[in-house]
């Protein structure tokens, strides 16, 4: 299975007067750097890495960071303590799940608003328990019945609460100075003052192509009944709809397009019912249009210009265009860090190979829908990765099982 996320949720704030939309954007944006820079918090103390297992019902913690790749369970209460600045960052790569009638207790004068759990999946905090700190979360958040929080929310996907009690605290101030890739403690919780980038660089124009999740000229294939997802509208053309395969498509006689059980949305082909052809023509032009675009934008900054021999990993990148004439590996996580205007483009005349469980993550405010990859190659995106971006893509894309994309192939 895999995901394909069309873009991102920004045309939903268009509902709404001015300045409410930009103040959105710009919250959003926050938020995910601070889920990054908590992730990214170095944990120099063996002694607080997977303590017990993960569970850590009955402990006593003290200030520092605690590193989890299982998940962590509270089973029974537990104590945070330290002094009135001391700061705690629990990092997870699993769930955290809180036992009924538990508590999180701050000792010593330690405050909530300095207490963060980092969560890369989802949270479940069972009735009549009670959680202290800001929860930053990749996926959601459950509150059962007569839970409560003394701190804050930010989840990249939904927050459910059923008859619980949410208390917010006042935010700590930060304060920047130096590198701006330095993460601080505790955690900022917006782009540091003076770490903005300029640019003089436009996205790259989609036309009517920009409407797809995928668009294809020779095809779009999944395995049958799968547990795939695409959230958006799919299309072929100038090929039929049989080119279409494993989504079970229904298709009525006459119709403008079709749907399927994998597809948030509508799938369209070229012998589709008028005027869908006509539809799907422009389309692919608009794509080949971009594509062209993409790959004929220059490149100014040789430092841009082959970067570590198209080997990426660990690697934080500012906004502008990378010029490969090699393929460009994905081996570990990489961040493209700037503010919400910011685009990156990434040209190679060879292929994309992201590695399995590897990352590519948005910070500072960079936004999906600028980011452009320009691949004259094939792309392979690993097991359990996850791609960010528009493919603009010559040849195939394919992705493995548990992959993820947040963004379009074109």
């Amino acid at each position: 299975s895999c995901y394909v996320w069309r873009r991102d949720c920004q045309r939903r704030l268009d509902v709404f007067d001015v300045p409410t939309p930009a103040k959105m954007t710009v919250a959003v944006a926050d938020m995910e750097t601070a889920y990054t820079q908590a992730r990214l918090t170095p944990n120099s103390d063996p002694d607080k890495k997977e303590l017990n297992g993960g569970h850590i019902g009955g402990l006593t913690l003290t200030p520092g960071v605690y590193t989890f790749t299982t998940g962590v369970t509270i089973s029974s209460d537990i104590v945070l303590e330290g002094e009135e600045n001391s700061v705690f960052i629990l990092q997870t790569w699993g769930v955290l799940s809180q036992a009924a009638n538990t508590q999180v207790i701050l000792r010593g004068g330690v405050k909530a608003q300095n207490v963060f759990w980092q969560i890369a999946d989802v949270v479940l905090i069972k009735p009549h328990a009670m959680m202290q700190g800001t929860m930053l979360l990749w996926t959601k958040i459950e509150f059962q019945t007569g839970s409560s929080l003394n701190g804050k929310i930010f989840a990249h996907t939904r927050v459910d609460l059923i008859e619980a009690t949410i208390t917010s605290q006042a935010r700590t101030a930060i304060s920047s100075e130096g590198d701006c890739s330095k993460v601080v403690a505790p955690v900022a919780m917006r782009t540091p003052e003076g770490c903005e980038y300029t640019h003089n660089l436009d996205p790259i124009d989609l036309g009517s192509a920009g409407d797809f999740a995928i668009l294809a000229e020779s095809g779009i294939s999944s395995v049958a009944n799968s547990n795939s997802v695409i959230q958006g509208d799919i299309g072929v053309s100038p090929i039929a709809a049989t080119a279409i395969t494993g989504f079970g498509l229904t298709d009525i006689d006459g119709a403008t397009f079709a749907t399927a059980s994998q597809v948030w949305g509508k799938v369209y082909a070229a012998d589709d019912a008028v005027p869908t052809p006509a539809k799907m023509t422009k389309a692919v032009n608009d794509m080949h249009t971009a594509y062209t675009a993409a790959a004929n934008v220059v490149n100014t900054n040789s430092a841009k210009k082959e970067l570590k021999g198209g080997l990426l990993g660990g690697d934080t990148l500012t906004p502008g265009v990378y010029t490969f004439t090699t393929g460009i590996s994905i081996t570990s996580d990489i961040y493209l860090h700037g503010p919400p205007n910011s685009v990156f483009i990434f040209q190679t005349t060879g292929v994309v190979d992201q590695y399995a469980d590897t990352n590519v993550y948005l910070t500072g405010g960079v936004q999906a829908r600028n980011v452009f990859w320009q691949v004259a190659g094939n792309v392979v995106v690993g097991t359990n990765a996850v791609m960010q971006g528009t493919l603009l893509v010559k040849t195939s894309v394919l992705f493995k099982t548990g992959s993820e994309l947040k963004g379009s192939v074109l």
